[in-house]
């Protein structure tokens, strides 16, 4: 229908008021945001209705239209088809050894209909030149996707890691940087680094540069992780290890242990929650319903060993694309 005959229809259904059934009256979970469509009686398909005790307390038309979320996840407006990825993102680890060579990864993913993938482009101040190079690079946006360097880092050493991993980012037609940080930043005095780190990187980026961090999904259980100041200085994104199969606690726990611990610490950045599939045994279905929960920049950890054809086989049947 387009946002415009969206908008047509939602006006002329505003000017019915009283013509037919409040669509509210039929919330299957309750008070919430809802897709016309998810509704009974259903109310316009492509509009937002926020309803609230029965009722409709306000409807907005959804431009690209409206996106229904699995039950107990609020349904939104989808965003602009241009700001997001084609499809759901994957990590790469090491082309050759973890993964098969980069040219068969691109021709594969590209087949799948992932969007982005992350690779893997050093370690502190280890540069993995031979893993992550403008070639390979090349190999992925010649296939219309997006290409993330991910680089673990630990504490120390801040303006040299820095000046390394900006290097690592600043080559043509990498999107931006995600910092892999986990346990060694759970330290007296990190706080300080992250800031240091981050900063510093910034300052030597390329405009229009990304740059986000990944580290424990399951919050709560670690405060003293330097969440606030990775959110506040490398904030682009915020890529939560969200791996549920591993946790055995559920899909939507595990990503509201994700969603609900950066509210509460009053964290900003995007989240693009990323679940594993190497633990747990977890079904396409299962993987499926978290790409529907955790939306278009989620992401799978991560391509399988050559050999694995079991977990290829798996890939080759989860929902990747995003339009």
């Amino acid at each position: 229908m387009g946002w415009l005959g969206a908008r047509r229809e939602w006006q002329r259904g505003a000017g019915e008021a009283g013509a037919g059934p409040d669509p509210c009256a039929g919330a299957p979970l309750g008070d919430g945001t809802y897709c016309g469509s998810s509704l009974d009686p259903p109310g316009h398909a492509n509009v937002l209705y926020e309803c609230q005790a029965g009722a409709t307390t306000a409807s907005t038309p959804c431009e690209f239209g409206c996106a229904a979320k699995p039950p107990g996840t609020p349904d939104e407006c989808a965003p602009d088809p241009a700001s997001i990825p084609r499809g759901k993102g994957v990590w790469i680890w090491k082309f050759g050894t973890s993964a098969p060579p980069p040219a068969e990864v691109a021709a594969k993913a590209d087949s799948l209909g992932v969007g982005f993938v992350l690779i893997k482009s050093g370690e502190d101040l280890s540069a993995y030149e031979s893993n992550f190079n403008a070639q390979i690079v090349a190999e992925f946006t010649s296939r219309d996707m997006w290409v993330f360097a991910w680089n673990y880092v630990r504490p120390g050493n801040v303006p040299a890691k820095a000046a390394k991993i900006a290097q690592q980012t600043n080559i043509a037609g990498v999107k931006g940087m995600v910092l892999d940080v986990e346990i060694e930043w759970e330290s007296t005095g990190a706080e300080q680094d992250a800031i240091d780190l981050c900063q510093a990187i910034r300052s030597q980026l390329e405009p229009d540069k990304m740059l986000g961090f990944s580290s424990f999904g399951w919050i709560d259980y670690h405060l003293g992780f330097p969440y606030a100041e990775f959110d506040a200085h490398c904030g682009d994104m915020h890529l939560p290890q969200t791996y549920w199969d591993a946790w055995s606690i559920g899909r939507e726990q595990a990503y509201l242990k994700a969603v609900e611990g950066a509210k509460k610490l009053g964290l900003s950045a995007p989240i693009w929650a990323a679940q594993d599939f190497y633990e747990g045994d977890p079904t396409v279905e299962e993987l499926n319903y978290f790409f529907a929960l955790a939306g278009p920049f989620s992401n799978l950890w991560r391509w399988p060993n050559p050999g694995h054809t079991d977990l290829l086989e798996k890939m080759e049947q989860l929902d990747w694309p995003n339009y």
